[in-house]
């Protein structure tokens, strides 16, 4: 999961928004990171940064095969994960390249020191 994080455009005041929306659903499903970033303008929301939680994929097959779903296949689950790193990581790349901050977090843990831990990478 990826945590956007927005705040309103000069002079609105500052506004957070965390979010466990991946960049490549909602709103934002099927665009490219230019035109995620045009959508972004157009609502009137200025991106801060992008956290990316980061878990290894050793860790999330683990956890998605011991729900026990008929559905959570080892194999199938290497497929949602490169599925989901095809369509996230070109967003991610040129969010980088626009000069937006990508901080990366680890995503494993008590979730009161993640919190903690993004919260202080960004500066809150």
């Amino acid at each position: 999961l990826r945590y956007n994080v927005y705040r309103k455009p000069a002079g609105g005041g500052d506004f957070v928004c965390l979010s466990d929306t991946p960049l490549t659903s909602g709103p934002f499903e099927d665009l490219t990171g230019k035109e995620a970033a045009t959508l972004l303008d157009e609502m009137g929301i200025e991106l801060d940064a992008i956290v990316d939680l980061a878990v290894d994929e050793e860790e999330i097959m683990q956890r998605l095969a011991a729900r026990g779903r008929r559905d959570d296949s080892l194999d199938t689950i290497r497929r949602r994960l490169e599925v989901h790193r095809a369509q996230t990581q070109p967003v991610l790349d040129w969010h980088a390249n626009a000069d937006v901050r990508i901080l990366s977090v680890g995503g494993v843990g008590d979730v009161e020191e993640i919190q903690s831990d993004i919260l202080s990478r960004l500066g809150l």
